[in-house]
């Protein structure tokens, strides 16, 4: 997956809000302490998180924007989720959608509020709203990449112990570098769990 514009609110934290931000293929975010960097790429990872969860215990509450590319083709999704009025019933997904474009063609795969639910225009039966429609219909064909690449979205620590580690230097596999003559495969670079220097350079 590679995230090209990101936007979030934070429902339950009123002010918490993150403007649509563009991403190129390296990023650098750059602040004072405590202005949200950190949480920024962690609403990125708890979304994945919550994404592909069929736990209730996983849910988040908010409106996010995403557009991003898996496997050559350009997904735009939104979704928002809210928690009801008596706290011992779990959130729902109050509205989401999801769009593809492949060669310049673009299709509505998801279109939901509360009250409805199609794929691909046709209305579905009723389907649970405390998951994504990602996780519901990950064994659909037009579904299966896109909850593929929210699966791995990989969490980074932020300690200074974890980025001290993350940041050391480390000797360039071989097999790594001839997997991506091969095939320039991002599922094989997050699951090899290299260091920073390492993923820069490949």
């Amino acid at each position: 997956m590679k995230i090209l514009e990101y936007q979030f609110e934070d429902v339950e934290h009123p002010g918490w809000k993150f403007d649509r931000v563009k991403f190129d293929k390296i990023n650098l975010l750059v602040g004072d302490t405590a202005t949200g960097k950190s949480r920024l790429l962690n609403t990125i990872f708890n979304l994945g998180r919550f994404t592909v969860s069929k736990e209730v215990k996983e849910f988040k509450n908010g409106s996010w924007v995403m557009v991003f590319q898996h496997e050559g083709i350009t997904y735009d999704w939104t979704i928002r989720t809210e928690k009801r009025d008596d706290e011992r019933k779990p959130g729902i997904v109050s509205s989401e959608t999801l769009a593809s474009t492949f060669q310049g063609q673009t299709q509505q795969l998801i279109e939901r509020e509360t009250s409805f639910f199609r794929f691909r225009g046709q209305d579905t039966p009723k389907l649970s709203l405390q998951e994504t429609s990602i996780s519901l219909l990950r064994e659909e064909e037009l579904i299966k990449p896109v909850f593929k690449a929210f699966s791995i979205i990989g969490r980074r620590q932020f300690d200074r112990d974890a980025l001290g580690t993350a940041s050391d230097l480390q000797v360039l596999p071989m097999s790594i570098v001839e997997t991506m003559e091969k095939k320039k495969d991002l599922y094989a670079l997050f699951t090899a769990e290299l260091n920073v220097s390492v993923n820069l350079f490949i």
